[in-house]
């Protein structure tokens, strides 16, 4: 009996030892517990995304982001950026220190014109004339063939300039593109078709007529412009305190018929894409040198056609930082691939 109680009484105290022994244990190492992370944040951002690599039908193969338009709760329009499987707009927003701006219209929008920059409902372009832009399928253009009878526009041209535009039916005839941003040394690309010429019996429509691209915009006043006339000529002009002059020119389009405002109205080839550069540059000297180069085909590499120096003759040379833009006189016009790069020039 005495021994079936210490047997017990050892088996009681043995397990009360290891009791303690594990309580201590668990004191000294405490067992790790396993933390819910927080949820994650939802952060609006308007960081670029990585561009991709990517080529569109029209053989370019420059790649950035897309840009979509969204209206915030107070009305005023915003940009999206998001990758897409085709070319798209900016390596950067636009502004003074930009080095290199890309737009391909991967958008579906119209942007109207309007009487200041500061009216635009676009960050990026300033339409001054011309009525709208229309923004779809990857491709800018200007209107195409006539308005509507009730369009506003037509009312508003009609009024204001019915006989260059057919009494409001054509206010592409006068589209005047202009940027938002500033740029002074610059390079600047575009691709464009001519559609249609509408040769309207005005005597603001002539030879000199045709499609440019702009730089050092001050005003509508002053500025430079380079492109192709309606007669098949490349250009090169300053237009100082509202008066045009010619600065170079060289015939590039040729006919079998001469160029004749009523039989033979327009040389440049329609429903053809080309591409088009100009370059301008403040010299050490102050002297501004402007090159036009050119592509018949999308496929052919650029070759330059004129290069000219504003010495100042007629008047002094338009120097610092202007707007760029694109020219249109009477044709219904299609866009791509507009491109403005900042050009840096030795010390």
């Amino acid at each position: 009996m005495h021994r079936v109680l210490l047997i017990s009484t050892i088996v009681v105290l043995a397990v009360g030892s290891i009791v303690w022994l594990l309580y201590i244990y668990t004191e000294a190492i405490p067992i790790p517990t396993l933390e819910k992370a927080p949820d994650s944040e939802s952060v609006s951002t308007s960081t670029l995304l990585n561009p991709v690599s990517t080529s569109s039908s029209k053989e370019n193969t420059s790649t950035t982001t897309s840009i979509h338009q969204k209206t915030n709760a107070s009305g005023t329009k915003t940009y999206i950026k998001e990758a897409v499987p085709k070319t798209q707009i900016e390596d950067s927003q636009p502004n003074e220190q930009t080095q290199t701006f890309l737009y391909t219209f991967n958008v579906t929008e119209v942007l109207e014109e309007s009487g200041s920059s500061n009216l635009s409902s676009s960050q990026y372009f300033w339409l001054n004339s011309g009525a709208k832009l229309v923004i779809s399928e990857g491709i800018g253009s200007t209107i195409r063939g006539a308005l509507a009878m009730e369009d506003p526009w037509r009312r508003t041209y009609a009024e204001t300039n019915p006989l260059d535009t057919d009494n409001g039916l054509f206010p592409q005839n006068l589209f005047r593109l202009i940027t938002q941003s500033v740029w002074e040394n610059v390079d600047q690309e575009l691709e464009f078709s001519i559609q249609k010429v509408n040769a309207l019996n005005t005597h603001d429509r002539d030879a000199f007529s045709g499609i440019f691209l702009m730089s050092r915009y001050v005003n509508s006043d002053t500025l430079y412009y380079a492109g192709i006339r309606m007669d098949g000529k490349a250009v090169i002009k300053k237009k100082y305190r509202g008066v045009y002059y010619t600065l170079a020119e060289a015939q590039l389009f040729t006919s079998p018929a001469p160029y004749d405002r009523v039989r033979f109205p327009n040389l440049i080839p329609t429903n053809t894409w080309y591409r088009m550069e100009s370059q301008t540059i403040t010299t050490s000297s102050g002297t501004v040198q402007i090159r036009l180069s050119f592509a018949h085909s999308l496929s052919e590499p650029l070759e330059t056609v004129l290069t000219t120096t504003d010495t100042g003759v007629f008047g002094p040379p338009i120097t610092g930082k202007g707007h760029t833009g694109i020219r249109t006189d009477y044709a219904d016009v299609l866009f791509d691939n507009y491109k403005i790069t900042t050009l840096v020039t030795a010390p």
